[in-house]
């Protein structure tokens, strides 16, 4: 048994039934923004281990030389799309941000919470 799944690809149309189509795409774009917000809430998360102490500064930095090329992006997009979570994820950032440089001037690898702020402030300006 074959199980064939059609799709619209722009205005040609590929094996998907009329009554799926337009659920197919409903779910396109909610996977989409779920990804969107993944990678915003991965550097949220990143930050917040730095905080509570799960995560060395020096580790944190590295994740976000990654993460945040792909964050700032996505944080743009997410403000166009979901702009009231945009806003909520701008309030955490800003409170950890806050966090984070109070803890700069005690750190044993300054630079490195340095670094992460940075990358926060980034997404930060990116979300709007």
């Amino acid at each position: 048994m074959t199980l064939h799944v059609w799709e619209t690809i722009g205005a040609v149309r590929t094996p998907l039934s009329d009554r799926w189509r337009g659920f197919g795409r409903a779910v396109c774009r909610r996977s989409y923004s779920r990804r969107v917000r993944a990678v915003v809430e991965q550097v949220i998360q990143t930050a917040t281990k730095v905080v509570d102490g799960g995560l060395a500064a020096r580790e944190a930095f590295t994740v976000l030389a990654t993460l945040t090329r792909e964050a700032v992006p996505a944080a743009r997009r997410l403000r166009e799309i979901d702009p009231d979570r945009a806003a909520a994820y701008r309030e955490l950032i800003l409170a950890l941000g806050q966090e984070l440089r109070r803890r700069e001037r005690t750190s044993d690898e300054p630079r490195h919470v340095r670094a992460v702020t940075d990358d926060l402030a980034k997404v930060l300006d990116a979300l709007g």
